[in-house]
């Protein structure tokens, strides 16, 4: 990680009722580009976690707060400032600060204490870990997930739950689509399968994870990119988990059941209640059944074989 972490700040001008709707507009944009880590509101030392974005989403924007997006590389909100003012011309001024990463650390470390999630304990790392093999130690940085989000815990847990149905050596190769911080390939890994891979298309995600790997001493081969990076290893992975946003799941539903070895299992979250029987329908007609479901609130993981 680096010493500086900046911000990029989009604020909404013009008519209250034109704020909303540019707002909503922007929202939808940003995830269509890669940018689902962003958060809602003047934040001092960020009060709404990136990990809580999905949340907010289902929810849709209750007001015309700023938008702010964070990076560890300064040209990449550059390049984003650019765009979002060609997209939404005189409807968002954007502006782009910078802090010591130090800093802005600091400011959500009084709401991320080590927790439990299956035999697992969540740490952040200025916390004691007394357990190596049971704690999963994660440092945020920028990327997203904290694992305090109910889809990557139902996740964790499935993940468990498939590791101990075959024998150290049998597991197989598992995929973490959407890495985010790392959470769950990182578990992947301590749970014994055969090999770890993970991808994310936010360059803050892989920087993310594979720092918070090293933490962990385990090994964990990370890409920038999404699923299409694999293309060259049909039938690879005995588990392949995507705890990602619905209409990405949609669009990449096919390539991850290509990369899907023959009976491995496949993990889908990111998904509210509703949008479960469309994701259903999709998977069935390509050939997979549901074999498991879990809820927590209105999330889900939806297990496939």
């Amino acid at each position: 990680m680096t010493d500086q972490t900046y911000e990029l700040e989009i604020a909404f001008i013009g008519a209250e009722a034109d704020r909303l709707l540019q707002k909503e507009y922007l929202t939808a944009w940003l995830v269509g580009k890669g940018f689902d880590t962003f958060v809602e509101g003047i934040v001092d030392h960020l009060d709404l976690f990136p990990d809580e974005y999905e949340d907010w989403q289902s929810q849709g924007p209750a007001d015309t707060a700023p938008v702010l997006l964070h990076s560890f590389d300064k040209r990449v909100l550059e390049q984003l400032s650019f765009d979002v003012e060609c997209a939404f011309a005189s409807h968002v001024r954007c502006t782009l600060r910078s802090q010591s990463t130090q800093s802005w650390q600091e400011g959500w470390k009084e709401s991320f204490a080590s927790f439990a999630c299956g035999s697992f304990q969540i740490t952040p790392p200025w916390e004691t870990v007394t357990d190596p093999t049971h704690a999963l130690i994660i440092d945020p940085g920028l990327a997203f997930g904290t694992g305090q989000h109910a889809t990557t815990q139902l996740c964790l847990l499935e993940i468990e739950t498939l590791a101990g149905k075959h024998l150290p050596g049998e597991r197989g190769a598992c995929l973490d689509v959407g890495c985010g911080s790392g959470i769950l390939s990182i578990a992947a890994a301590k749970l014994g399968f055969d090999r770890v891979e993970a991808c994310d298309i936010d360059s803050n995600a892989v920087t993310a994870t594979t720092h918070n790997a090293e933490l962990n001493g385990v090994s964990i081969h990370v890409k920038l990119g999404s699923i299409h990076s694999y293309a060259d290893e049909p039938k690879a992975f005995a588990c392949i988990v995507a705890n990602i946003l619905f209409p990405v799941l949609q669009q990449i539903l096919p390539e991850l059941l290509a990369c899907l070895a023959p009976k491995g299992t496949l993990l889908l979250s990111g998904i509210i209640t509703e949008q479960v029987e469309p994701l259903v329908t999709q998977a069935t007609a390509l050939g997979l059944a549901l074999t498991g479901r879990q809820t927590q609130g209105d999330w889900e993981v939806l297990v496939f074989s």
